[in-house]
This record gives C-alpha cells, sequence and structure tokens, in this order.
C-alpha cells in the first residue's frame, strides 16, 4: 500500500465519521489530501477509531499489530 493509499483511506474513515462531511470530496493531488487528512485530525476530539477501520487498517498492512 503507497502512502497515496493510505491517505485516502484515512480520510474516507475520517469523513464516515461524521454526517457533516459527507459532501467533502477527495483531493486529485498528494499534497492536497494531506492537508485535508491533517485538518480532519486537528478538528476530530480524541477518542479511538472505530474498530472497523482499525482492522482494515491492519488487513492492508499499513500498520503493525504492535502499534494498535
Amino acid at each position: 500500500m503507497t502512502q497515496e493509499q493510505r491517505t485516502d483511506f484515512l480520510i474516507r474513515c475520517l469523513l464516515e465519521e461524521r454526517n457533516e462531511y459527507q459532501g467533502i470530496p477527495l483531493p486529485s493531488g498528494l499534497a492536497e489530501k494531506e492537508r485535508l487528512l491533517r485538518g480532519l485530525m486537528n478538528v476530530r476530539p480524541p477518542r479511538p477509531m472505530r474498530i472497523s477501520c482499525v482492522c482494515r487498517t491492519l488487513t492492508l498492512g499499513s500498520v503493525s499489530p504492535s502499534v494498535v
């Protein structure tokens, strides 16, 4: 999985968490995607991610089990 694919995946997970984010489009460039990801993480309160996102991340190989 590439950095851009991981970024896309995390953006989608964060956008799915809040109904008001439903209309936000996924940018085409990596720099814009990273900016959106950072913004979404900055406004998200600290709490565990949904288990479905964590499990998909582990399955895709972007995070080692020792980190989670």
